[in-house]
């Protein structure tokens, strides 16, 4: 062998001897600190490793990526300990507690690891309340199972099937309600329930059922009113029960069919006031309608239609001064003059005349301003029924001008105002007795239907 060739054998030699060497020095140089800690993790005696690790925190630093892999480890082990049913869940969390305490590290690892034995735990948790048919207990165990569960797609799959079996169970107890005829009693019991599932729709929709038994009864005067076409006092009373039990599809349902009623009945109304150009009346009659039935197309193209063309509503203007002047319009009611005709709601004042005797007197009055805007003035005076007998005046007057005066009384028909304002700068409406010397004591009611000015 050449010389050169044995030297570079010997220098190749050498080398290897050296790495080995310096590699068994390194995996034997663990300071006497990580040592120490290393046996009292392998101990199990996380407590002590803990305190340990405080009392040496500088030294142990220095080694952290050593100290990192140790506490994962013992996590790991604690973990399989209690998979295992070696470690009861209330030790298994006190031990990753302890090593939680070494805050910084492992931090997130550990969290996750007390996570998942938790989960575990509402696993087992909720399997026994299942078994033992306590649905509601079970439920909310299954639920808290986390999705890095090995558990976690039986557990949603639990949730379904137990939710099931709980909803069966709420029902046979509703239902002992419904003997009794206590449907509210079921509904309250029903509600109580309904934000325990993930999916309440069963439950609401029996909720739904014995609500509509509930309406049906409460409807009986309601039907009562329809029968007698009082179609708005009907819509009003269903409103009123819309309020009390909302989204109920049986007062939905009969809401719809009065609507329907009511505007089948008042719509040939309307075309015929509009064919006669009583374009106020069309006006008010398409408010009504709209009222209760909002949504009605037909209605609101007449109404935008005759809307230029009717005269300024009293009811849409400034009364600058007033008393015993009622704005009726409670859509509710309708009111009847003396000889039997009904108005409306909506456009529509009572004033009222009434002396006791005793110098209490009501002089039903009421002030306007034109501002010589206007040229007509339209609508309809009658007496109301609720007027006594006895004779009253109705005086118009314009700027200090008498322009209208008629006696009215139990006797007289509706009267068909039309009269000039041209020029007028302040109309007033007033009601006496026909001689103001007499002691007269008795009331007069007098109906403003529709009146409206036009330009």
């Amino acid at each position: 062998m050449k010389k050169h060739v044995k030297i570079l054998l010997i220098k190749i030699a050498l080398v290897s001897v050296i790495s080995v060497s310096v590699s068994t020095s390194l995996v034997g140089c663990k300071s006497k600190e990580l040592k120490e800690f290393e046996k009292l993790i392998e101990n199990r005696d996380y407590i002590a490793a803990a305190t340990y690790y405080w009392s040496y925190e500088e030294a142990l630093n220095k080694d952290k990526e050593d100290v990192e892999a140790i506490l994962q480890k013992a996590c790991d082990d604690i973990y399989n300990t209690y998979v295992s049913n070696e470690l009861s869940y209330e030790q298994t969390i006190y031990n990753l507690n302890s090593l939680q305490s070494l805050s910084g590290l492992s931090d997130i690892y550990i969290s996750d690891k007390i996570n998942l034995v938790n989960s575990n735990n509402s696993f087992s948790s909720a399997e026994q309340f299942m078994q033992n048919k306590e649905y509601s207990n079970a439920i909310s165990n299954y639920k808290k199972v986390i999705e890095t569960d090995e558990h976690y797609d039986t557990a949603q799959q639990k949730i379904k099937e137990c939710e099931k079996l709980y909803i069966e169970e709420l029902f046979v107890k509703a239902e002992e309600y419904i003997q009794k005829n206590d449907y509210r009693a079921a509904i309250n019991y029903l509600k109580n329930y309904v934000d325990t599932f993930s999916d309440a729709k069963e439950i609401n929709e029996k909720i739904s059922e014995y609500t509509d038994k509930i309406v049906e009864q409460d409807l009986d005067d309601t039907y009562k009113l329809i029968e007698k076409g009082n179609y708005y006092e009907a819509i009003q009373s269903i409103e009123k029960l819309e309020e009390k039990y909302k989204d109920s599809k049986k007062l939905t349902e009969v809401k719809k069919k009065a609507q329907k009623s009511y505007t089948d009945t008042v719509l040939p109304i309307i075309k015929e006031c509009v064919k006669n150009k009583d374009y106020t009346n069309a006006y008010s009659l398409c408010v009504n309608v709209l009222a209760v039935d909002p949504n009605n197309e037909e209605v609101k193209k007449i109404k935008d239609q005759v809307e230029p063309l009717k005269p300024v509503l009293l009811n849409e203007m400034k009364i600058s001064e007033s008393s015993a002047f009622e704005h009726l319009e409670d859509l509710s009611k309708t009111y009847e003059d003396v000889v039997g005709n009904t108005y409306q709601p909506g456009n529509l004042y009572r004033m009222t005349l009434h002396h006791d005797g005793w110098g209490s007197n009501t002089d039903g009055y009421a002030k306007i301003y034109l501002n010589a805007q206007y040229t007509k003035l339209t609508g309809t005076l009658a007496t109301d029924d609720s007027s006594e007998a006895g004779e009253f005046v109705i005086k118009i007057v314009g700027d200090d001008k008498v322009i209208y005066n008629e006696t009215f009384s139990r006797s007289t028909p509706p009267k068909k105002l039309n009269i000039d304002v041209k020029g007028k700068k302040w109309i007033e409406f007033l009601i006496a007795y026909p001689n103001s010397d007499d002691d007269l004591r008795y009331t007069s009611n007098a109906l403003f239907s529709n009146i409206g000015f036009s330009k």
